[in-house]
This record gives structure tokens, C-alpha cells and sequence, in this order.
């Protein structure tokens, strides 16, 4: 009797599913055989390694003004053609980018694991102007009533001068991730 009910508990979990091989074959979606998205160009950007896990090699991109601007975990700032991935200038930001940039008017501005906010000419790549905020930027800048504003993982904020980069404004705000995030 013993035996008859421990080999029926373990049986059980058997019974209740079929087997796979057993399992009727569902026909598919009339759409799935056919491609929804077709890939119109590939580029493959520098990617760097990371000696912390939640380092991206490649940040979110940004599309705007038929561009994609991208950075990369190799320091290296990209601007892409949107139609044809063509690379249209290539910066070098000495640091790690985790975060996705900002485009406002003529400029894209972003930040790197090093502390530093960048504002790019977004048609020539140029730098228009560099700030050093100490910790690692791991967010995308916002831009509001001529302010770039950053946080950084040292819990600060910062909001600099959208013109010439220059600190309006700071602030330790202490246990901000509850708060910010």
C-alpha cells in the first residue's frame, strides 16, 4: 500500500502535462512566415570592456535630425547617418559612456563614467564646451530654461549653463535614489 501511493506521488506531476511529442501542433499565425521588420543597414561601433556589470558596452542611442548619436563603453561618441548607419564624426570622450544623450538646437550634449558633461556641435562633432562634474554620469542630461542638468552617482546635481558649460548650481542630495530614481 505504502509503495502503491509514494510511486502515484511521483507519477503525478507525469500525468497532469502530455508529453511534448504528444502535444498538438498548432498552426501559426498567418504572419509569422512573413519578415515584419527588415534590417536596412548594420554598423558595428568599438565596444570597450567593462570592469563593472551594470556598464553597458553601448549606451541607448538617440535619434534626431536624421542622425543616431550613440556612445560606447570604448570612450568613443558617434554620429550615425539614421538612413544609411554611415558614421558621420566620431568623438573621443577619454571615458566611458553609460548614458544616453540629449540633443537641443544645434548641440548634443551627454555624459561619461569620468564626470564630465560634454556639449557637441551635432553636425561637425566639435566640442563646444566640457564640464567636470566629479562622479560617473549614468544618466541622460535634461535640458530646461537654459540649464543642462546631470545627476551623478556621487548623489549630486548640477546644473550647468547651456551656452558655455559653466556650474550655475549644485547640490547633495542624500539618499537621492529613492527620491530620483
Amino acid at each position: 500500500n505504502k509503495n502503491l501511493i509514494i510511486l502515484f506521488i511521483l507519477l503525478l506531476p507525469f500525468s497532469v502535462y502530455p508529453a511534448k511529442d504528444k502535444e498538438p501542433k498548432a498552426k501559426p499565425p498567418q504572419s509569422l512566415g512573413k519578415k515584419i521588420i527588415v534590417q536596412k543597414w548594420g554598423h558595428a561601433l568599438k565596444g570597450g570592456k567593462s570592469k563593472k556589470r551594470y556598464f553597458p558596452e553601448v549606451a541607448s542611442p538617440l535619434i534626431g535630425e536624421g542622425k543616431i548619436f550613440v556612445g560606447t563603453h570604448s570612450t568613443d561618441f558617434y554620429s550615425l547617418n539614421n538612413q544609411t548607419g554611415k558614421t558621420l564624426w566620431q568623438f573621443d570622450s577619454n571615458g566611458p559612456i553609460a548614458s544616453q544623450p540629449t540633443v537641443h538646437g544645434e548641440h548634443v550634449f551627454f555624459g561619461n563614467n569620468k564626470g564630465m558633461v560634454y556639449a557637441l556641435d551635432m553636425n561637425q562633432g566639435k566640442l563646444v564646451w566640457s564640464a567636470y562634474v566629479g562622479g560617473e554620469i549614468l544618466s541622460q542630461p535634461a535640458i530646461a530654461h537654459g540649464l543642462v542638468y546631470v545627476v551623478t552617482t556621487s548623489r549630486e546635481i548640477y546644473a550647468l549653463n547651456q551656452t558655455t558649460g559653466e556650474e550655475v548650481w549644485s547640490v547633495y542630495i542624500k539618499g537621492f535614489e529613492k527620491e530620483f530614481t
